[in-house]
């Protein structure tokens, strides 16, 4: 009876080996052929045109923004891109995850552009990603979203009238650049290099609406240094707090010179201000804008104010 068993259990086991082994190889086979396939489908999607010594990611940096509403850049991945990408969607996020951009255009390395040809993105997060602009006359992030994030992102400018971060007022819907929160964020110039020309945050407009500016934006901390104007403010309501300015030679100005209603309310608290020329200045339309409590070390002149009703407070 025994004897029986055992052979019957034997050739059972033969049996389930066979079937096992049968599987196995099927399995591999099918990883051969697909890998096959996988393996000529990466260059399609990663082969990019060269320019200069490199090869251009932009192609591969906008696909990576278009994928979907969270995006996860590769850890400390180097873009070198020559054309702007495009933010595209409401709430996307974007980590960066410490990659790099370097920019060799002469637009903007980010832009955004409007959704469904109306208004520009909103609920938008950016951070974690640093930019290094390369030529001259560039912008590393041109701002357009409302009710959004810029987080631990650095920008780098190399060339002669350079623009770390610009805030774009829209004159045609009046949509943007409304309430955002700027965290932690740094702006490095080169004028200590010989630049000339450079903004490390740049609010801009349309002149022919240029009350429509970026209004009610805020910052908390970060640092723009060796810019020839740290800051360039106008708008309405935007409050700037902790950020430290050096070697700019105006750290922050603020004027709205084609505003009928001025540049108008807006703050800058417990600035650290070093080795810069002036630190704030006060254009003849500014109104109502705010000064306050500065701790400023090797800066010759303190304030110029050219407005009405600005205050300054030590």
């Amino acid at each position: 009876m025994s004897y029986f068993w055992s052979q019957s259990l034997f050739f059972q086991i033969t049996s389930q080996y066979k079937t096992v082994m049968k599987n196995l190889f099927l399995f591999l086979a099918i990883i051969c052929l697909g890998s096959s396939n996988l393996i000529s489908k990466v260059p399609e999607f990663h082969q990019n045109p060269q320019v200069g010594n490199y090869q251009d990611d932009t192609g591969t940096l906008q696909a990576y923004f278009d994928k979907g509403d969270v995006i996860n850049l590769p850890a400390g991945k180097v873009f070198n891109i020559s054309g702007t990408v495009y933010i595209r969607k409401n709430s996307q996020i974007v980590y960066g995850n410490m990659a790099v951009i370097k920019y060799s255009g002469s637009d903007a390395a980010i832009g955004f552009q409007r959704v469904n040809d109306k208004n520009y993105p909103v609920r938008v997060t950016i951070q974690d990603l640093s930019i290094n602009v390369e030529g001259a006359g560039a912008v590393g992030i041109r701002w357009q979203a409302s009710y959004s994030q810029l987080k631990n992102c650095g920008v780098s400018v190399a060339g002669n009238n350079d623009t770390g971060i610009q805030l774009c007022g829209d004159g045609a819907n009046g949509t943007g650049s409304y309430y955002n929160l700027f965290e932690n964020c740094f702006v490095q110039g080169g004028k200590q290099k010989g630049a000339t020309g450079q903004y490390g945050w740049k609010f801009t407009y349309d002149k022919n609406a240029a009350s429509r500016c970026p209004n009610s934006n805020t910052w908390v901390g970060g640092r723009v240094g060796q810019c020839d104007v740290g800051m360039y403010i106008n708008g309405d309501g935007n409050v700037i707090n902790h950020i430290a300015s050096e070697g700019c030679g105006i750290s922050f100005y603020f004027d709205n010179p084609d505003s009928k209603a001025g540049c108008v309310s807006n703050k800058v608290l417990y600035p650290y201000i070093e080795s810069c020329k002036t630190a704030f200045k006060f254009g003849s339309n500014a109104i109502g804008c705010v000064a306050s409590t500065p701790f400023v070390t090797s800066t010759p002149s303190l304030k110029e104010d050219l407005g009405t009703r600005n205050i300054f407070n030590q």
